[in-house]
């Protein structure tokens, strides 16, 4: 987990400082595309620490969770239009497919939050004119919530055993 957690970091923090080191010898220009750049990257950085402050959270057992009742189809299109942008930028179609009615007991934050962190990889590992898609249906007495994508996947061996129900 730590290497994923530098492999994460270092992407965004190495772009920057290129960008900035490239901007200080006067080979690019800093002009308002590199902003843009520059703050997409440190938004990123803050992403990962945020998410390393609730998972250090949950490991504490200081996570506090507000569960309601909530659609998970409202929760699905919630996050696609976050990521619509970025999904259309990328060149990739974001859908969401939902099986009727499924009510859910859950921290609406929390659930937009676990399946925006699929979708956003999702669409960054879908080469354009790939498709994301977004489902929720019911299994025996279980919501399943699924992002499925028609990018590479994940090797086995470095997908992650767990499964939540």
């Amino acid at each position: 987990m730590v290497s994923d957690i530098a492999h994460e970091l270092r992407t965004p923090l190495g772009t920057i400082r290129s960008a900035l080191e490239a901007t200080q010898d006067g080979v690019i220009e800093a002009d308002e595309h590199l902003t843009v750049s520059l703050l997409e990257e440190v938004l990123l950085l803050q992403h990962v620490i945020d998410d390393l402050q609730d998972l250090a959270a949950a490991d504490a057992g200081t996570l506090r969770l507000y569960a309601e009742q909530i659609l998970a189809e409202g929760v699905l299109r919630h996050v696609a239009a976050a990521h619509r942008a970025s999904a259309e930028k990328a060149g990739v179609t974001l859908l969401v497919d939902s099986a009727g009615r499924l009510d859910l007991w859950a921290d609406p934050l929390r659930l937009r939050q676990i399946v925006g962190n699929l979708v956003s990889n999702a669409v960054r590992h879908t080469p354009p004119g790939g498709r994301v898609t977004l489902h929720a249906r019911e299994d025996d007495a279980a919501a399943v919530i699924e992002v499925t994508d028609t990018g590479t996947g994940i090797a086995e061996e470095e997908a992650s055993p767990a499964r939540s129900g």
